[in-house]
C-alpha cells in the first residue's frame, strides 16, 4: 500500500473512531460489500461488526463476513451502518426503510451521529 493511501485509511478510522465511539459496545451491521464497506471492516478496529449486508451474494464471505440478508442482519445487530455513496446510500435506505423496526438506528458513517428514522416517524432525513 501506498504512504498516501496508508494515510488516507488511517484518517477514515480515525473518523470512523470519532464518529462512532459511542457505539463500540453495541453489534453493528454494515450495508455494503463495495470499496466503502470494506474500509469500514477492514480499517476500523474495537467494534462489534455483526453482519455484512447485501441485496444478494447471501452465504459468500467479504472482509472474513458472511454476507446476510436484512432480516437476519436486524436479528444480529442493535444498529446498521450503510457504507455506500451519498446518493446510494439514499437509495438503500428508501429500499430497506419499510423493513426497519421502531427503534432500530440506520446511520450514515459520513455524517456523524446521523440517524435515519425508522418508519413510524415523520421526520425525513433524505430529503
Amino acid at each position: 500500500m501506498q504512504q498516501m493511501d496508508v494515510w488516507r485509511m488511517e484518517q477514515f478510522s480515525k473518523g470512523f473512531d470519532r464518529n462512532f465511539h459511542a457505539y463500540q459496545n453495541k453489534r453493528i451491521a454494515v450495508y455494503g460489500i463495495g470499496k466503502n464497506a470494506e474500509r469500514v471492516l477492514s480499517y476500523t478496529v474495537g467494534f462489534d461488526f455483526s453482519a455484512v449486508v447485501a441485496k444478494d451474494h447471501f452465504g459468500k464471505l467479504f472482509c472474513g463476513k458472511k454476507i446476510v440478508p436484512l432480516n437476519e442482519a436486524l436479528k444480529e445487530s442493535d444498529l446498521m451502518v450503510i457504507a455506500a455513496t451519498p446518493q446510494a446510500t439514499k437509495e438503500v435506505f428508501a429500499r430497506i426503510r419499510s423493513h426497519i423496526p421502531e427503534g432500530y438506528h440506520v446511520m450514515d458513517p459520513r455524517i456523524p451521529l446521523k440517524f435515519y428514522p425508522t418508519p413510524k416517524s415523520s421526520a425525513n432525513p433524505l430529503k
